[in-house]
């Protein structure tokens, strides 16, 4: 009898949801004092409401992070990592805090005996900065004060909000991993199935949580009670986060944006360790097209055999609005992407 291939584990953060219709034509805002933009517009609408109450772009964005950490739990949280770009008008002066977050002390390879341990579950888990980055961002350039800032967040974890589709199709991808865990009995409907779309989903530990930060600041979840709650979890469940790890506080680090110019635009965005490398290269890319071609909109054309190259395209203001991609072989249909032709379009500019 056959035994088979053994059957291995798959990383579903890689797996590809069914597509999702997008609304034809996409809305626009507009505003002469303000704007907030986030994946969830509940989210959004906490930084607005923040600009609102005599908040600066700091302020708003530390509100509207926070929220997302409330309707959006399966990209955001507590426990994740946190970036930023901040001009400071008065200095015209760009800086980019690194938030990266940090592995703990016990992460060493005899703690990683499968592959799983290393993508999901207790083990997987980094020191979590984004608590830190938004609370050195508020003191060092916010106006308001941490308490008013979480109220929009602590609210949305009391009150509710309704599950997206989005949110219900990650749900269902990641059912088992969820349902193996405790993580069930928090984000999943009677802990092993996924809420319907539109059903008002409340976090009330959530909500305490936040509120005891409010109450006890930043640095309570790092050195204080919640860093105490966090190690003893992680002691039961076998992970490696410990107090020690915690106090550690995993302050950003202020860096120089990397930068590069398209036109009569100069493009920031994060230095390494973040990614914005790989834009500036696309920039770069970019401006070795002709410039008649180095602007053009989504198109459907398939390349026949070869590779699929796609591109961002850069926000420059068009007739009709930008559209998501650019496509190489639609520019450049002779292009073999296999041979030299392309190693020449791009030379130098990567």
């Amino acid at each position: 009898m056959s035994m088979g291939r053994p059957k291995r584990d798959v990383d579903t953060e890689f797996l590809e949801l069914e597509k999702v219709k997008i609304p034809q034509p996409q809305r626009i805002a507009v505003s002469r004092h303000g704007m907030v933009s986030t994946a969830q517009y509940l989210a959004s609408r906490a930084g607005a409401r923040t600009l609102e109450q005599g908040g600066n772009a700091v302020d708003a964005a530390a509100a509207a992070a926070f929220a997302l950490g409330v309707v959006e739990p399966q990209a955001s949280g507590l426990g994740g990592q946190t970036m930023m770009l901040v001009y400071l008008k008065e200095e015209d002066r760009l800086l980019a805090l690194d938030g990266s977050s940090r592995a703990p002390n016990r992460a060493v390879r005899e703690n990683f005996t499968t592959r799983p341990s290393r993508l999901h579950g207790y083990t997987a888990t980094t020191v979590p900065s984004t608590p830190a980055v938004l609370d050195y961002a508020l003191l060092r350039f916010g106006t308001l004060p941490l308490p008013l800032v979480l109220e929009p967040a602590i609210r949305l974890a009391v009150d509710g909000y309704p599950v997206t589709s989005l949110q219900r199709k990650l749900q269902r991808r990641e059912l088992k991993n969820l349902a193996r865990g405790n993580a069930g009995n928090i984000f999943l409907r009677e802990g092993d199935k996924a809420y319907l779309t539109g059903h008002v989903f409340k976090q009330p530990v959530l909500a305490q949580t936040l509120q005891h930060l409010a109450e006890k600041g930043i640095g309570d979840f790092y050195t204080g009670e919640i860093a105490h709650t966090i190690h003893q979890d992680m002691q039961r469940n076998g992970g490696l986060i410990q107090e020690d790890d915690l106090a550690q506080v995993p302050h950003p680090i202020e860096r120089e944006p990397v930068s590069g110019r398209l036109g009569r635009m100069t493009v920031y965005t994060m230095p390494p360790p973040g990614a914005g490398r790989t834009l500036i290269e696309m920039i770069n890319i970019i401006k070795k097209f002709p410039s008649e071609k180095q602007l053009v909109e989504f198109l459907e054309t398939k390349p026949q055999g070869g590779m699929h190259w796609s591109l961002p395209s850069m926000p420059t203001p068009m007739p009709r609005g930008l559209k998501s991609f650019t496509n190489i072989n639609a520019l450049y249909p002779n292009l073999k992407t296999d041979s030299s032709d392309l190693k020449k379009l791009l030379k130098n500019e990567i």
